[in-house]
């Protein structure tokens, strides 16, 4: 059977092919993805991403990032289980976040591209009160 037919895509997996190539395919994907975006999100200083996309944009990045890888483990893990709620052990699932995956990537490559707006407000810079006075 074909891994793109249309027939295989929509159809419940048997107990024999809930490990086939798509599925071990994506589950390398979705764990490395899950685990570079936890990388970046648990230190964003180290590899220079926020600086150069912008504070709000690298927020916005990561968490569609982990939502995506997300909701991969997860299709992964009811196909795994063989539990069908609502067809989404189906492996179309699958193809549909690895697609969204390749959308999230090319949409990173602009970001990069595009140079970081200038913030938006006023850098505060701290001051010592003056012999007396209090902090506020």
């Amino acid at each position: 059977m074909d891994t793109f037919s249309w027939d295989h895509l929509t159809a419940t997996p048997s107990t024999t092919q809930v490990l086939d190539a798509l599925s071990t395919t994506s589950l390398i994907v979705f764990a490395a993805m899950f685990l570079v975006v936890s990388v970046l999100a648990l230190w964003p200083r180290r590899w220079g991403l926020r600086r150069r996309i912008g504070r709000d944009r690298y927020g916005r990045w990561l968490s569609v990032g982990l939502w995506l890888s997300s909701l991969g483990l997860i299709f992964l893990i009811l196909r795994f289980l063989q539990i069908d709620p609502l067809t989404f052990a189906r492996p179309v699932w699958l193809l549909v976040v690895l697609a969204g995956i390749a959308a999230w990537l090319v949409w990173l490559a602009v970001m990069l591209s595009v140079p970081a707006p200038a913030e938006s407000y006023p850098r505060q810079i701290a001051r010592r009160p003056r012999k007396g006075g209090s902090y506020r």
